[in-house]
């Protein structure tokens, strides 16, 4: 890695991509309702409770954040997920910068899965949080607000925003413009980063 700093030029087809994108909060938290699957009460209150050390660190991190920002609105488990199909997660709606609620924030937790028995990855196969955090970092320009960890039952979990175009499709949906034109900023990213990557071990 001979120049950590290195930064790719952020391409023009990207600039005007993003440019058609519009967000309607209504619908985007209904989509979240959608999809938030029913938890026992009793399970919402030891989550809670269990992400207290996590809260505490984020707001320790950063001035503009209070207590009152992660209020849980809702909790549910989530389903949806390609490589996490089958692991444990939650999908929580906290309170925000308001009592607003189209200024709400969600957020994934996911279970950190042993990977050990995966014989094609060589590396970070323990289900230690950091890899979450040090992935996030190689593969984006930049980490996803309120990345963090915490233990739960004796689990390791973290914890990442959602941004508001989020979205996640399945096998049988097919893609409509605005969910192909957010696949085709995810893939270019992707591809530039692995790009420099390939450069920085070369």
């Amino acid at each position: 890695m001979e120049d950590s700093d290195i930064t790719a030029r952020e391409p023009v087809i990207v600039k005007r991509i993003q440019s058609k994108f519009t967000i309607d909060r209504r619908k985007y938290f209904e989509w979240i309702e959608s999809i938030m699957e029913s938890l026992p009460s009793t399970e919402c209150d030891s989550v809670s409770v269990a992400m207290h050390p996590y809260i505490e660190t984020r707001v320790a991190e950063d001035p503009n954040l209070d207590l009152d920002f992660f209020n849980i609105i809702k909790m549910g488990y989530l389903y949806m997920g390609i490589g996490s199909a089958l692991d444990l997660k939650y999908l929580v709606r906290i309170r925000g910068k308001t009592d607003d609620p189209y200024d709400d924030v969600v957020l994934e937790i996911e279970e950190v899965r042993n990977l050990s028995e995966i014989s094609c990855i060589q590396f970070g196969v323990g289900n230690d949080p950091f890899r979450i955090v040090l992935g996030q970092a190689r593969i984006a320009y930049q980490s996803f607000h309120h990345l963090g960890y915490f233990r739960f039952r004796n689990i390791n979990f973290w914890v990442q925003f959602w941004v508001d175009n989020y979205r996640e499709v399945t096998i049988c949906e097919g893609f409509n413009s605005q969910n192909f034109t957010i696949l085709k900023i995810f893939l270019l990213t992707f591809t530039l980063k692995m790009i420099k990557i390939k450069k920085w071990m070369h």
